[in-house]
């Protein structure tokens, strides 16, 4: 069965790019964000260090928000690129309050490591890793030899720990799950394009075939005028100029040749080669054809008067002359 031409696609990312699925992945892991700072919080109320609170919502909740609604509102992709830096930055500075083992950090840098991957560019996302591994590693490497802070974090805190481990859980299910369908998406839309490109690459070699092939005939029947001219005419300088005349044609013939060969070398190999076409395939192109050259000749059908419908002609005619012109630019074709 002939796979259907799409239709145009209203979905925002079908006039995007990259750029959009990034910005698309990144809302998403934000709204993640924002759902694990409040679950956090909650944590922390129920365990009862709401001295931890603010610790989450200044440097994390409030900026993931803003954030939010800036993208929202400007979709851009620079402010991807500086809002991890600036997380990057607050976490490594987080860590020097927690303990180096912090169990929690184990769950959520791998969570933190895929997100890169997703929203940046690869030039931009292996920087970030690299500097999101670094500061951690420095972070801890401080805590554990100098202490400079108290320690706020510790996997003491049951209800974090827990929490924690079921956040990168959802946080990583979801943002694998959000990307994995919108490239999908985008990947059909490619072929869908593809396919409707390849559809109007077939229609404008077909149609270029047969403009060349008129366009030679009546090149042909010009220089056919012009032999009979000649052979009637004794006058040299007529001669002359219906020489010319006929140099000119060739040129022209010499031209449309050229043209069928640089169609001929833009064509890929693949298209060198016999395949099988379906014949519902080659009925269109043929419907095609004919109602083209009854546009252009001015002429129409009139079914009405005639039942039932016959077509009255010279079979030798029709089939020695008609027919074999028609499968003979068929097979030139």
């Amino acid at each position: 069965m002939e796979k259907p031409v799409p239709k145009q696609l209203a979905h925002p990312l079908a006039h995007g790019d990259a750029e959009a699925l990034r910005i698309k992945v990144t809302l998403v892991l934000l709204k993640v964000m924002i759902v694990a700072c409040v679950a956090f919080i909650v944590s922390y109320v129920a365990s009862g260090k709401f001295a931890l609170i603010p610790w989450l919502a200044i440097p994390f909740l409030l900026p993931s928000l803003a954030l939010h609604h800036l993208l929202t509102k400007q979709r851009k992709y620079r402010y991807i690129l500086w809002f991890l830096i600036y997380l990057f930055t607050a976490l490594g500075l987080m860590k020097l309050t927690s303990a180096p083992d912090y169990l929690v950090d184990l769950f959520l840098i791998p969570t933190y490591i895929g997100a890169c991957f997703l929203v940046l560019r690869h030039q931009h996302a292996v920087p970030m890793v690299v500097y999101l591994l670094a500061i951690y590693a420095v972070a801890a490497a401080v805590v554990y030899r100098f202490h400079p802070f108290p320690i706020l974090y510790t996997n003491d805190n049951l209800s974090s720990v827990v929490t924690g481990f079921v956040l990168s859980i959802i946080g990583s299910t979801v943002t694998f799950y959000v990307f994995s369908k919108s490239y999908q998406q985008n990947s059909d839309r490619l072929s869908d394009t593809l396919y409707t490109l390849g559809k109007v690459n077939d229609d404008n070699k077909l149609l270029i075939n047969v403009v060349t092939h008129d366009f030679r005939n009546y090149l042909t029947r010009l220089v056919l005028l012009i032999d009979i001219c000649k052979s009637k005419s004794d006058d040299g300088s007529t001669l002359r100029e219906l020489d010319n005349l006929e140099d000119a044609i060739h040129k022209l013939s010499e031209l449309i040749g050229d043209v069928q060969t640089v169609r001929d070398l833009s064509s890929d190999k693949a298209r060198q080669t016999t395949k099988p076409v379906a014949f519902g395939e080659m009925l269109k192109k043929i419907d095609l054809i004919f109602r083209h050259q009854m546009v252009v000749k001015q002429l129409a059908f009139d079914k009405a008067g005639v039942q039932p419908l016959t077509l009255d002609v010279n079979p030798d005619i029709f089939t020695h002359i008609i027919l074999s012109n028609l499968i003979g630019n068929a097979i030139k074709f």
